[in-house]
């Protein structure tokens, strides 16, 4: 495993414990967490919602999927931290088609041009997505979801055609965490089968799984073994403390003794007394 992958996952404990076979490469890379806060991706798709309306309203019906699909497409990418370049083609050619996004094994898009009935254009957005691209797909470019959308309104649909949910574009911020799969988490909600599922959203195999229960227990020997023997550690010093403290008192105690202060006070008490 790459040093720079050890870092940013498991640190250098976690180093240390793969070198000695506590753990597997696979438990840091695999269960990784989002890059992007959700909070900060809520923000990026309001500005994300914002930007685009004004861009929709100034242009009105002369807004054309040719002519802001690409710009569109990549700024929705960036909304959940993804360089769309790095992980997906634009215009993706199928045997004569093509497809508008496709992240292979994750994701498919298609765009279309705004009109008055957006059901009927996300219906005509799925159909062609269904008789042309589908077929000509390999086993490794099948994607997890489809969204087929007019720019104004999205339709996130699951690997078998099940609608998951339609929303607007002001509605995108509400509705960032159905798309927890393009920030690599490793749990996707939407499977039915709710297994526990790998970094591509894919249930994970049953060898994993088991070496993934393994490997927990291994961590929690190793944590209890940890607090076991930094209890024991301190243990000593902590009676030694009370033993100082302990001295302290009695030293404190009989210092009135040692300066036959004692007989002092007595005296005046005594004094006290008399007058």
């Amino acid at each position: 495993m790459p040093e720079s992958t050890a870092k940013s996952n498991g640190g250098f404990v976690f180093r240390i414990w793969e070198r000695l076979g506590l753990i597997k490469p696979f438990l840091i890379s695999e269960l990784s967490f989002a890059q992007v806060p959700w909070r900060e991706i809520r923000n990026r798709a309001d500005r994300f919602s914002e930007k685009w309306q004004i861009k929709l309203n100034e242009e009105g019906n002369n807004f054309l999927e040719k002519s802001h699909a690409q710009t569109f497409c990549d700024d929705f990418f960036e909304i959940f931290g993804q360089n769309r370049i790095d992980v997906a083609f634009y215009e993706k050619y199928l045997n004569g088609n093509w497809a508008d996004c496709l992240w292979p094994g994750r994701l498919l898009i298609e765009w279309k041009t705004p009109g008055k009935d957006p059901q009927k254009i996300l219906q005509e957005a799925w159909n062609q997505i269904v008789k042309q691209y589908i077929p000509n797909l390999s086993k490794d470019e099948c994607p997890l979801y489809y969204m087929v959308s007019d720019f104004k309104f999205f339709r996130l649909l699951d690997r078998h055609g099940n609608r998951i949910k339609d929303f607007s574009l002001s509605e995108l911020s509400k509705n960032v965490e159905m798309f927890d799969f393009m920030v690599n988490f490793n749990i996707t909600k939407r499977l039915q089968s709710k297994r526990v599922c790998d970094k591509d959203g894919g249930p994970l195999a049953k060898a994993t799984l088991r070496g993934i229960r393994r490997n927990a227990r291994w961590l929690l020997l190793v944590s209890w073994t940890i607090g076991l023997g930094c209890g024991l550690s301190l243990a000593p010093i902590i009676n030694a403390s009370r033993k100082s403290e302990t001295a302290f008192e009695i030293s404190w105690s009989a210092w009135p003794h040692s300066f036959g202060f004692e007989n002092v006070a007595r005296a005046d008490h005594i004094a006290g007394d008399h007058l």
